[in-house]
């Protein structure tokens, strides 16, 4: 039985949604929820975990752009 990877390591500063989540609007409230930052990290990490980029590149690439 292969041993199951582990999460890849989440850095803030590369965030998209870390930045959202830190930014306040005007009130001072973050423009995205705990929960909604927590769910698209979630989201990321089971993305990076199962190499979807990498299987996304190597189907897309070769291909002629549709005219």
């Amino acid at each position: 039985m292969k041993k199951p990877k582990s999460r890849p390591a989440i850095n803030p500063d590369e965030s998209p949604l870390y930045r959202l989540f830190r930014r306040k609007d005007p009130s001072g409230k973050s423009l995205i929820s705990e929960f909604q930052f927590a769910a698209g990290e979630r989201l990321r990490a089971d993305f990076e975990y199962a190499n979807f980029e990498r299987k996304l590149r190597r189907h897309g690439k070769g291909r002629e752009p549709a005219h």
